[in-house]
C-alpha cells in the first residue's frame, strides 16, 4: 500500500465515529457522550478543510490554523468526557483548568513557531495529560464495585481508543520536531501514526455500537472494603 493511498484512509476513518453516532443518537441521553457527539461533530466539520488544503488545494497556513483549532477542541471535549467519568472533585477541578493553560499553550506555540511549520508539541503535550487522565480513571474505576461490567458501557472503549492513540503516537510528537524533515522518517511517522489513527477510529466506533445503560453504571457507587489481598483499596480515603 503507498503511503498517500494510508494517509487517505486514515482521513476517511476519522469520520466514521461521527457517521456511527448519528445511528445511535436517539439512545444518547448521558452530558458526557453529547460533548462526546459535539466533538465528533467539530471534528467532522474541521477535517474537511484540512483535507482540501492539504490534498486538494494545498496551502501550509490555512491547513495549520484548522489543525491547531482542532487539537484545542479536541483537548477540550476530551477532558470534559472525562470530567464527567471521575468522581473525585479535586480531579475534576484540575480538569476544568488544565484546557485554559492547555488552549494558551497552543496558542503561544503556534505564534512562536516558524511560519508554515506544524509544530508537534502541544500535540505531545495532549498526549501526555489525555494518558494521566485515563490512568486515574481506570485506577479509580478499579475500586468501585458495579452491577455493570465497565467494558460494556461507551466511555470505557473511549478510554481505550484514546490510551492506545496517545500512548502510540507519543513518543512519535516528541521526536517529529526535529526528524519531520527526513523522507524515510515522515513514511515511518505515516505508517506508525495511521495504524494507531485508525486502531483509535475502530474501537470508538466499537463502543458506540454498544446498547450499553449507562444509566446504570453510574448510579450512586460502593467503594471496594475488603478483598482477598488483605488491605483496603480505599484505605486512603
Amino acid at each position: 500500500m503507498k503511503i498517500e493511498t494510508l494517509s487517505y484512509i486514515t482521513f476517511l476513518t476519522e469520520l466514521l465515529p461521527f457517521f456511527f453516532f448519528l445511528f445511535n443518537l436517539k439512545k444518547i441521553k448521558e452530558k458526557d457522550l453529547k460533548v462526546f457527539f459535539i466533538y465528533l461533530t467539530l471534528l467532522f466539520v474541521l477535517v474537511l478543510p484540512v483535507f482540501y488544503f492539504r490534498y486538494i488545494s494545498p496551502s501550509s497556513i490555512p491547513r495549520l490554523i484548522f489543525l491547531r483549532i482542532f487539537l484545542i477542541v479536541e483537548f477540550v471535549s476530551i477532558s470534559l468526557v472525562f470530567y464527567y467519568n471521575i468522581n473525585k472533585k479535586l480531579i475534576k477541578k484540575i480538569i476544568l483548568i488544565v484546557p485554559w493553560f492547555f488552549i494558551l499553550f497552543s496558542v503561544y506555540d503556534y505564534v512562536d513557531s516558524t511560519k508554515g511549520q506544524f509544530s508537534y508539541i502541544p500535540l505531545a503535550v495532549e498526549c501526555l495529560i489525555l494518558v494521566i487522565y485515563i490512568i486515574y480513571f481506570f485506577f479509580e474505576k478499579i475500586q468501585i464495585n458495579t452491577p455493570t461490567p465497565i467494558y460494556t458501557t461507551h466511555i470505557f472503549w473511549i478510554a481505550v481508543a484514546f490510551i492506545f492513540y496517545c500512548s502510540g503516537n507519543f513518543f512519535l510528537f516528541l521526536y517529529s520536531n526535529v526528524a519531520i524533515k527526513n523522507e524515510q522518517f515522515q513514511n515511518q511517522y505515516t505508517v506508525i501514526y495511521s495504524t494507531f489513527t485508525i486502531l483509535k477510529n475502530i474501537l470508538l466506533c466499537l463502543g458506540i455500537s454498544l446498547n450499553s445503560s449507562e444509566q446504570i453504571y453510574k448510579q450512586p457507587i460502593f467503594f471496594i472494603q475488603d478483598n482477598t489481598l488483605g488491605f483496603n483499596l480505599n484505605s486512603k480515603n
